[in-house]
Order: structure tokens, then sequence, then C-alpha cells
């Protein structure tokens, strides 16, 4: 009678170093969105305690405010995605893999979504203040073109990481 050798265990896959990152910032940014995201919803209740009526006009704007409500649900829903992704990730899932380059496109679409309202929305608001060009509404613009850029650089780096990075790749299946 011949004997059957043991099983060999599977050899143990090394996690490469920007998978772990971006399932750890993946799975912070999701929860902190999770838990964070319903606090936006303060904003229009507390705007109407303000005296002054034109810092409540950006809430009440048709366009803004449904834009507004929807994004806030919408990054919630996101959130919630980003951090499955990140145990995905952090267990070397392929589905996670390729469900990180969906939430980029999702997330690069949503930030120019984000501009275009943005500047149909206050279109009437920049016509009347840029005859001032007062300091706040300049830096305003600025910190606003500024805050884009920035908003995009997670989901473009992500993308590409996941989308070309041979070690991430073979190590997700």
């Amino acid at each position: 009678m011949t004997e059957e050798p043991p099983p060999q265990p599977m050899p143990e896959v090394k996690r490469p170093g920007i998978l772990a990152v971006f399932a750890i910032l993946s799975m912070v940014f999701g929860g902190y969105g999770l838990i964070c995201s319903p606090f936006a919803l303060i904003i229009p209740i507390m705007s109407e305690t303000l005296p002054n009526a034109a810092q409540n006009e950006p809430i009440y704007d048709m366009t803004y405010g449904a834009w507004f409500y929807i994004s806030v649900v919408l990054g919630w829903i996101a959130s919630g995605f980003l951090l499955a992704i990140g145990i995905g990730l952090f267990r070397m899932k392929e589905w996670a893999r390729k469900a990180t380059l969906y939430y980029a496109g999702y997330t690069i679409i949503m930030a120019f979504a984000g501009i275009i309202d943005l500047i149909l929305s206050f279109s009437d608001l920049m016509d009347s203040m840029s005859s001032g060009q007062t300091p706040a509404f300049i830096g305003g613009i600025i910190g606003g073109m500024i805050g884009f850029f920035i908003s995009l650089a997670f989901p473009i780096t992500q993308a590409i990481i996941m989308a070309k990075n041979k070690d991430v790749i073979a190590v997700c299946k």
C-alpha cells in the first residue's frame, strides 16, 4: 500500500507594499465618509439661522440644492463601496482591484459634475461679484480649483496603480 504524501501548504504570497497602502487608505477614507457624510445634512439646517439672506441662497437654489442632497447620498453609498474595496484589497481579491477602477471612474466623473454644477449654480453670483473682484471671491475660486485637483489625486493614482502595477495584478487573483 502506497502512502500519499501530505498536502503541501500553498506558498504564502507576499502583499506588495503599495497594495497595503491603498487598502488601508480605502478603508480609512471609506469609513470616514460613512461616518461624516450624514453630518453634511446639517448645513441646510444651520443656514436657516444665518442673518444674511445671501448666505442662504446657495442651499435654496434649485440646481445646487438638488445636487447637494444627491451628492451626499451618493457619497455615502460610495464610501461604503470604498470601505468594501479596501477590505477586499487587503485580502488581495481580484474583484476589489477591478472595483477600484470603477470607483476611480465614478469619483472622477462626480468631481467634474460637481465643478459643472458649481459653475452653473453660482454663475449669477459670480457675475455680480466679479465686478468688484473682492479678495474673498478670488480666494474662493482659487480654493475651489485647488480642492478640485486634490480630489482627483487619489482616484487617478489608485486607478493607475491597480491597472498597471504588475505586482498588484499578480497577487490579486
